[in-house]
């Protein structure tokens, strides 16, 4: 760590020296030094400085650096203003994330105009590789928001942001092909992008793969609808916790019957508020099943 530090202060130096004499990359990447603290004390007053005397340089890090500042309040007031300026000259020098910043800002103002602005700056951010951009195109086009609906090209970039790995894009494209909105019902590209979404720890994505592995019902199909229903449950989701619970209890997919196991799977989902699982719970202190018989525990659940 001292070594990476000390790595810092030496670049840091030259930076200082180059931006002194008007070196605009220097001057933008001393303005980043400033703001994080790296090679000398933090100063966002200094990194504004810097960073305004390489925009105006015309670099567009420093000026999508500048909207980033004056967007989030980051050592000037917040002003919106002077946010939507700067990222509007980096995104005119083709800066992806200026780009999809000021669709971001513009779409958040709602009204019809803004709404087109963001849909044109989105598309741009879109084209040029930005997976959120991707997903937020396709959900305008299915929508019908800043663009007349259109169902095709929504779908188009909705596989895009997916292709480029976003987990979130995965689940709702497997989503749709398993319910068959907007595209044909397909059940195997239902759980290839669902697959690819749980293997990113995508909680909802797993829980909706085991669910359609145990619906096949084969062996092989039951394991996999175990192993999904596990790692979901393990993240929290109610869903999952209450179908393992399920499992346990009659002792077949896969799974050997196990009260304890039941028990425990059961109670997680009725702690965060799951009905059926509630019902579960306060049939066992009723029966005194694995824990001990407790009728105001039960009447309680």
């Amino acid at each position: 760590a001292n070594g990476v530090e000390q790595d810092y202060k030496i670049a840091f130096e030259w930076y200082e020296k180059a931006a002194e004499q008007g070196f605009a990359d220097a001057q933008t990447n001393l303005g980043s030094m400033y703001f994080q603290g790296q090679g000398v004390e933090q100063d966002v007053n200094q990194a504004l400085e810097w960073f305004e005397k390489a925009a105006e340089q015309e670099i567009e890090q420093a000026q999508f650096n500048l909207g980033i500042m004056y967007a989030e309040g980051k050592g000037v007031g917040q002003d919106y203003g002077q946010a939507f300026e700067w990222y509007q000259k980096a995104a005119q020098q083709d800066h992806v994330e200026a780009q999809y910043n000021l669709a971001v800002l513009n779409h958040n103002l709602g009204n019809p105009k803004s709404l087109e602005n963001a849909f044109n700056w989105c598309l741009k951010a879109a084209e040029n590789g930005h997976f959120l951009a991707q997903y937020d195109l396709s959900g305008m086009y299915l929508g019908g928001r800043g663009r007349q609906q259109d169902v095709k090209e929504g779908i188009k970039w909705l596989t895009k942001s997916a292709e480029s790995g976003y987990d979130e894009a995965q689940f709702i494209l497997g989503g749709l092909y398993m319910v068959g909105s907007y595209v044909l019902k397909n059940d195997e590209e239902s759980r290839k992008w669902h697959l690819k979404a749980a293997q990113q720890g995508h909680v909802k994505a797993q829980h909706d793969l085991a669910l359609s592995h145990y619906l096949l019902n084969t062996p092989e199909d039951d394991k996999r609808a175990t192993h999904w229903f596990l790692k979901s449950a393990q993240q929290g989701l109610a869903d999952a916790q209450h179908m393992l619970g399920y499992l346990y209890i009659i002792g077949n997919r896969g799974l050997p019957l196990n009260y304890t196991e039941s028990f425990k799977w059961s109670l997680k989902a009725a702690e965060q508020g799951y009905a059926l699982s509630q019902y579960v719970v306060s049939d066992v202190y009723a029966i005194g099943m694995v824990v001990p018989k407790d009728y105001k525990k039960s009447i309680d659940w």
